[in-house]
């Protein structure tokens, strides 16, 4: 899906459906379909995670899932991130080939690169 959809295809769940055929299972099944807007999302990951804040549930989806924090000039093929964007926070996801690394989220207004000095804490996906 490229479209922005709550619950369905925004910035976390569209990671999550990328990540699917590397890491083997949905990393957001306990958010996918629980909420359909803004206000819903931010209770929800509060529920979750203990934390509305992108920052905060990236770090806890990469402890649970085993993930460790990196430094950018680190070795990595797929990496998770989370910016602060002017609408809310971002999750971010990065694929890395040949020295280049490229990061991309979900957006209202679709998939769209992210410059890799907005990024908060890196973490490597295993």
């Amino acid at each position: 899906m490229s479209e922005f959809v709550w619950g369905q295809s925004d910035c976390g769940i569209w990671i999550a459906d990328q990540l699917l055929p590397i890491v083997g299972h949905d990393v957001c099944a306990d958010l996918r379909g629980q909420y359909s807007d803004a206000a819903g999302c931010s209770a929800t990951l509060t529920r979750v995670f203990g934390s509305s804040e992108l920052v905060d549930v990236v770090a806890a989806i990469a402890a649970r899932e085993g993930w460790p924090e990196i430094a950018p000039g680190d070795d990595w093929s797929t990496a998770v991130s989370a910016v602060w964007d002017p609408s809310g926070g971002l999750a971010v996801l990065g694929r890395r080939q040949d020295d280049t690394a490229t990061w991309q989220a979900m957006t209202i207004d679709g998939v769209r690169t992210i410059p890799a000095r907005a990024l908060a804490r890196i973490y490597r996906v295993e």
